[in-house]
């Protein structure tokens, strides 16, 4: 898509250009290539013999998996314009579905908007950005979403002045960056003064042209934010139960399902076991008796490698931060363990990974990442490491463990008053 009409401060259209038609077009001419029935067409023509039913299954197949890669690439839902123009007071979209075959527009007033959220979807790249575009309109009216991909927007900073233009149009002058960091992007815009947010005059806007715009756009995305460290949408080993830094922060990790595996460690034992109530072992001969325990006791030992690592995954732990008596406990089933606050030195952030090993069966290598958050405590405190919390797993996503993890860890070194250092590879 892109800006076809624009007024500062007045009005912005964005539209898709380019038809699709082309491309439906030859998805459905290959389409019926593939699936048109050569060989029993071949042998009508040359032979005169009849076309059989083998050759219209195939092609049937043929004819619904290309159907299926067209409706998947063009067939969802898919917005076509979208303008907000303050002389006549409204914002409009349309969209379209079924190959565009099916369109329908909407519209709202403008005064019935309160607000809009942006946010990027992905990090901006040098063609097109995709975002998202949430309006708030009236108390109990639901949400207007949209997905936008808009091109020449190469840079965060281009994004922030695209809201800020968009806002205006919108009658929506007020803004205030909630998220700027590491490439990810969120604006909210608003109708009236709110705390925090800042203002842009659209009449200074219109007598600058864009300048103004981009002025603003450069101070909103001069500092680093983060969104508030969200305890209900942390997603790891151990829930967030408590979350008042300042006060107290809780980490509790109950019995988890890992540690239903805990009773193979008993399959230590197979291989004496086996050898002692087993008589047909002492009726072999020397050599294939040694070899057959030797082998029962390797696959007990695997066994019960599996059951430890189980047990250690899912016993309980426990960690209270509280600042009123100035101390850090952290329960385990081996130890309770007391701090006192002033001995933290730090929080780490550390980012880890792993690679599950390549094979020449020519399977896909699976990388997953995971962020852990541990209290760095001074060298007279031994050992001076505690485990915090960690996320769970992500597969080839590591930006996704680092965004969910470092709003903890900036929030509690604030609190703690303490740095934050992160280690590892995130990304």
């Amino acid at each position: 898509m892109k800006i076809t009409h624009e007024e500062p401060g007045r009005r912005i259209e964005i539209e898709e250009t380019e038809s699709r038609f082309a491309a439906i077009a030859i998805l459905l001419g290959l389409t019926a290539l593939v699936a048109t029935p050569w060989r029993g067409l071949w042998g009508l023509m040359a032979h005169g013999a009849a076309l059989g039913m083998d050759d219209f299954v195939w092609s049937g197949l043929w004819l619904a998996a290309g159907l299926f890669i067209v409706l998947q690439s063009f067939g969802g839902h898919r917005l076509e314009r979208l303008s907000a123009d303050r002389g006549r007071g409204r914002l409009e979209w349309r969209r379209s579905h079924v190959l565009g075959l099916v369109r329908w527009s909407g519209s709202l007033p403008l005064e019935a908007l309160q607000g809009l959220a942006l946010s990027l979807a992905s990090p901006p790249g040098r063609s097109a950005s995709t975002m998202k575009l949430v309006f708030r309109h009236g108390p109990g009216s639901r949400e207007r979403r949209f997905e936008v991909r808009l091109e020449g927007l190469d840079g965060v900073e281009r994004v922030a002045e695209f809201a800020l233009r968009f806002g205006a149009a919108a009658g929506l002058p007020w803004h205030a960056v909630t998220l700027n960091e590491g490439g990810r992007f969120a604006v909210e815009m608003a109708a009236s003064a709110r705390p925090g947010f800042e203002r842009i005059s659209a009449a200074a806007a219109t007598a600058a042209g864009s300048a103004a715009f981009a002025g603003a756009a450069a101070a909103a995305v001069a500092g680093e934010r983060l969104l508030p460290f969200d305890p209900a949408g942390f997603d790891g080993d151990a829930r967030v139960t408590v979350w008042q830094p300042g006060r107290e922060v809780r980490v509790d990790k109950n019995w988890g399902a890992w540690a239903l595996l805990s009773p193979l460690m008993l399959a230590a034992l197979l291989g004496p076991l086996c050898y002692f109530r087993l008589p047909s072992l002492h009726a072999m001969p020397l050599l294939p008796r040694i070899v057959a325990v030797v082998m029962l006791t390797l696959v007990g030992l695997m066994l019960a490698l599996v059951g430890w690592a189980g047990f250690r995954s899912g016993q309980p732990r426990s960690v209270r931060i509280d600042w009123t008596s100035r101390e850090l406990r952290a329960r385990t089933l081996r130890e309770n363990r007391v701090v006192p606050l002033p001995q933290v030195a730090g929080v780490e952030l550390r980012h880890k990974s792993y690679a599950s090993p390549s094979t020449r069966s020519g399977m896909m290598k699976r990388t997953v990442y995971w962020s852990e958050v541990h209290l760095r405590l001074h060298e007279a405190v031994q050992p001076s490491d505690e485990l915090l919390v960690s996320t769970r797993g992500f597969e080839d996503r590591a930006a996704r463990a680092r965004e969910m993890a470092l709003p903890l860890a900036r929030e509690l070194g604030a609190a703690l008053h303490v740095e934050v250092v992160e280690t590892g590879t995130a990304a």
